[in-house]
């Protein structure tokens, strides 16, 4: 009877442990999912900044003999040569965190300890280049995390440790991140704004000289209402504007230089917008990522992740990405 009792007790131990893992997976599952949402809209929102610092120089080289600008010194040079290395070890750590999500998302599925330890340490090592990046010594220098502490008498008891552990050590990098993210946030919001604005300013140089087609631009205003865009009415339009007067009776002007004036007021606009648009993105990543170490802390914690609000945080984050790209005509 004993001996019955001790099965029928073991029984029950191995039941409920299921039942805990089984949640446990379910939640790390759902969690590593909203997590890799917000990690690659976070990922796409650095394309565009990364790409303005690779034309900055080549901009201000052109707006130079245009403008008498002079061309950047050394000091502006080198804080776009730190930011270009920041910018890139913060895309690493969105890779790496991708991976990692995607590392939990197998272990909730099935056993996957090797990808998950191999995930979280290439995460920390990522997380580290960033901060290195930023003239800062590695808290964690060494990387090396293993799943091995997180072992359990039940195979299923072991798994709902693992991806605890696994959870933890993911937060751990994220508010890492966080911090130096918004450590070095006005700085980049910053030096990211002069990349815009000095990019807007040697478009609408080389506009007013008379280079670029304004159909792109032209061809949302036209387009709707019954109305289509056809650019092949652009050039013979304009050859009828430049012998109009101005509609302002200036001597010497056209409706082309009315046109061409008009058109750099949109593109002063946008670069405005565009600029603005720095600090939300910056803004929105941070928040995002906030809101993962809260949802991390609450798996831990056996609650259940607020993931519709990461899912909302990750759909506004690609909205202004969306809008930052549309400012600048892409």
């Amino acid at each position: 009877m004993a001996r019955k009792v001790r099965v029928l007790a073991f029984c029950g131990l191995f039941l409920a442990a299921s039942g805990c893992a089984s949640q446990a997976r379910s939640r790390a599952a759902a969690l590593a999912d909203g997590g890799s949402a917000v990690a690659k809209a976070t990922a796409d929102s650095l394309v565009d900044t990364s790409a303005a610092v690779e034309s900055y120089v080549e901009g201000q080289l052109l707006l130079g003999p245009l403008t008498g600008r002079p061309e950047p010194g050394e000091e502006t040079l080198a804080s776009l040569r730190r930011l270009r290395e920041a910018l890139g070890a913060r895309a690493g750590v969105m890779r790496s965190l991708e991976a990692s999500y995607a590392a939990l998302h197998a272990l909730a599925s099935f056993d996957a300890a090797g990808r998950v330890e191999k995930g979280l340490n290439a995460l920390t090592a990522s997380v580290n280049d960033y901060e290195r990046a930023l003239g800062r010594k590695p808290v964690d220098a060494e990387g090396t995390w293993s799943l091995g502490k997180a072992g359990g008498a039940l195979a299923s008891a072991k798994q709902a440790r693992q991806l605890k552990a696994a959870s933890v050590a993911i937060r751990a990098s994220l508010e890492r991140f966080v911090a130096l993210l918004g450590r070095e946030k006005e700085i980049h919001v910053s030096l990211r704004t002069v990349l815009v604005e000095t990019r807007g300013a040697a478009a609408r140089q080389l506009w007013q000289l008379g280079l670029g087609r304004p159909g792109a631009l032209l061809q949302p205003h036209v387009a709707g209402f019954g109305l289509a865009w056809d650019d092949r009415q652009l050039d013979p339009v304009l050859t009828l504007l430049r012998k109009e007067p101005s509609i302002d009776g200036s001597p010497g002007r056209s409706r082309e230089d009315d046109l061409r004036d008009a058109v750099g007021k949109v593109l002063a606009y946008r670069v405005e917008r565009q600029a603005a648009l720095e600090a939300e993105v910056l803004d929105e990543t941070l928040v995002g990522l906030e809101a993962l170490v809260l949802a991390h802390a609450a798996f831990e914690a056996k609650e259940e992740p607020d993931l519709v609000r990461l899912a909302e945080l990750a759909a506004a984050l690609r909205a202004t990405v969306d809008e930052y790209r549309d400012a600048a005509g892409k």
